[in-house]
């Protein structure tokens, strides 16, 4: 049993009412995820009672699916419920547990790109080649810009 202060048990009973009630809507939005042509995914470390869980992010420019799990990696990802359900294009960076879902298509993305050309060329400065495909990628997205 919760040993919290009236309000605090108060404020508990108002966050499970309203799970409850945007079940519904979140299943959907899962779903509406799972038959999209492209998503993105991500996952971020989050602190919660003094130990590290996973935050999982599937979204697209209509819909955000979120979810902690106290696993990272493919388990964490897997558990989210979007990716093994999915059959189009899967954004994300190039961590290897995203490479391992096979039934997909895979695209980088661009912003993690970029940061990982970022940091081959602060640390290998002699790797023009990431500075140069770098400014390329900054050239194309303000190309793309103007044409929209």
């Amino acid at each position: 049993m919760f040993n919290g202060t009236l309000s605090e048990v108060t404020i508990c009973s108002m966050i499970v009412k309203f799970a409850l009630k945007v079940k519904p809507v979140v299943q959907k939005i899962r779903e509406l995820l799972i038959s999209s042509k492209v998503v993105n995914f991500d996952e971020t470390g989050v602190s919660i009672e003094d130990s590290t869980q996973w935050g999982h992010n599937s979204s697209n420019e209509k819909y955000t699916y979120l979810t902690v799990n106290k696993k990272s990696g493919q388990v964490g990802i897997a558990d989210n419920g979007v990716i093994t359900n999915f059959t189009g294009t899967a954004v994300h960076d190039c961590w290897g547990s995203y490479w391992r879902f096979e039934n997909i298509s895979h695209a980088v993305c661009c912003a993690h790109l970029l940061r990982e050309l970022i940091a081959a060329s602060e640390n290998n400065p002699s790797h023009i080649w990431a500075k140069r495909l770098g400014n390329l990628l900054l050239t194309m997205k303000t190309a793309k810009e103007k044409a929209i």
